[in-house]
This record gives C-alpha cells, structure tokens and sequence, in this order.
C-alpha cells in the first residue's frame, strides 16, 4: 500500500510545474538508494558465496545450488549498479565518492572508538578525533544531479521529431521540458490513465504492453534511446508503460505543446506527421 500510495504521489506531482525542485531532489535520493540497495546486495551476495565454500557440513550438491542462486543474484546486482553508470555517469562517479570517503571516515570513527575503550587515546584526543571525523562527514560534497548539464538545444536535438527545428524553436520547447528518472519496474503510463503529455526517451528503455482490443492478448514492443523515442500519454489507451531500465525521460505537457506549435508551422507540421498524434481518435489541433 505505502508503494502504491508514492507512485500515485510521484505521477501526480511531475505534472506540477511548481514541483520541480522538490520533485528533482526526490529523483536524486531515489537514485541514490537504488544505488546504495544494490551495493548491500553485491557485499551480501559475495559474503555468501565465501562463506558457503567452507561450509563442509552441507552436501555438495547444496553448496552448488545455494552458490548458483546468489551467483545470479550477484550478476543482476551488478547489471544495476553498471546500468546507472551509464545512464548518470556524473551521478554515479560523485556518490562512488562520497561513499568510498563515508566509509573511510566511519571506519576511522570506528578505530578511536576501540582505542579509547583500550586505553590506548585518551578522552581529550578522542573528542578531538571525534569532532574532526563529524566534520568531515557533514563537510562532504553533495551528489551530482542525475540528469546531465547539456544545453536545450543539445538536449532536444537527438530526437528525430525535433531535431529539423530551428534552435529559437526548440530553445522554447526546452524551457518546459521536465526531466524525470525512473528505476527498473517502475510503471510510466498506467493502463487507461493519461496525464496529456510527449514523453521522449532520453537514456535507458521502456516497454509497452497492449492488450488487444478483440483476442484480449498481450502484446509488448521495446521503445529505447536508440530506436523508437517517443510516447504521446495521451492516446496510449490501454497501454501500460513502464520502465525496464534505469531510464531518464523528456516531459512535454500538451498544453505547452500546443501553445507553441500554433506559433510554429513547422512543430506543428511535426507532430500532426508523427505517428501518436495521428492516430488519435481526436485531432490534437482543433
């Protein structure tokens, strides 16, 4: 339920534009516990597997089993963490940082806490250990924003829809583009729910799964940076999309959309042309 209650919040707040601040600092600690999840899994995974090595009580045959499970488990930990790298390299490198600098700060906390309790530093060096070690810590740079720092025509040029505009043109559609993240599994585009907007695939990929209209069967097709960008919310009907990487999209609201795209023949022309607007039961441009 808590689950369900985020998501429902998340979906509602990337349609407020005076949400964006807060809603970037949510995309950035998500992020950062994805990565942080994934971490914990590789350390347990290969703890395990060291550990059940030596476990000569157990049967051979055992040991292989519980050894190719978390043999798995490990890969997809990894897949993960390699993922995000690709997708946020500046993100990932600034918290590598950060947490190789935590974890060395902590273990030295952890040492003058042993010493003292030895005898070995007395109370006066111990505070003064202590108070630098805090300082340290809180003194730690930030993490990087995920989302790259590109130029809005460098941003919105990649996209074969928008990439033959004039750079006044697009400059203008950058100015109310939304950059959303989402992790592997999490839904886009609920099933019968639309919230009127042009989502473009920046980085990773998202699935769209289809039920047909008269033998009810589920159809699936891949929509990735490098082929297919683009996802009009407001006619996929009864698809769900969601994401099957760590993916970063482009949002446009249609309102802007279609604000802008009467002042520009050629948007226009363009998204008439394009294939989600087409196909809508109704015209975008009335």
């Amino acid at each position: 339920p808590f689950l369900r209650l985020e998501m429902a919040m998340v979906a509602w707040l990337r349609k407020r534009s005076w949400s964006a601040g807060l809603f970037l600092r949510y995309q950035k600690i998500r992020l950062a516990q994805h990565l942080q999840h994934n971490v914990a899994g590789v350390l347990m995974c290969r703890a395990v597997l060291d550990k059940i090595n030596g476990q000569i009580e157990f049967l051979e045959e055992h040991r292989r089993t519980i050894a190719r499970a978390y043999e798995e488990r490990l890969r997809r930990r990894k897949a993960r963490i390699v993922e995000v790298r690709r997708v946020f390299p500046d993100f990932y490198r600034r918290f590598e940082s950060r947490l190789c600098n935590c974890a060395g700060l902590n273990s030295a906390m952890g040492t003058a806490h042993r010493q003292h309790r030895h005898g070995e530093v007395g109370a006066k060096a111990f505070n003064n250990i202590r108070r630098r070690i805090q300082a340290a810590l809180e003194n730690l740079p930030p993490l990087a924003e995920p989302f790259p720092t590109l130029k809005p025509r460098e941003l919105l040029a990649k996209f074969p829809l928008l990439a033959g505009l004039s750079v006044e043109s697009r400059d203008k559609l950058a100015r109310h583009v939304r950059l959303l993240t989402f992790l592997p599994g999490d839904i886009v585009i609920r099933e019968h729910h639309t919230d009127d907007a042009l989502y473009l695939v920046a980085r990773g990929e998202v699935s769209l799964r289809e039920k047909g209209r008269d033998t009810g069967d589920m159809r699936t097709s891949i929509m990735s940076e490098g082929g297919e960008t683009a996802i009009f919310s407001g006619h996929t009907g009864r698809v769900l999309v969601t994401a099957t990487t760590t993916t970063m999209l482009l949002r446009l609201s249609r309102l802007h959309l279609l604000a802008l795209a009467d002042k520009d023949p050629e948007l226009k022309r363009r998204l008439v042309k394009y294939a989600g607007f087409s196909k809508a039961a109704a015209d975008p441009f009335p």
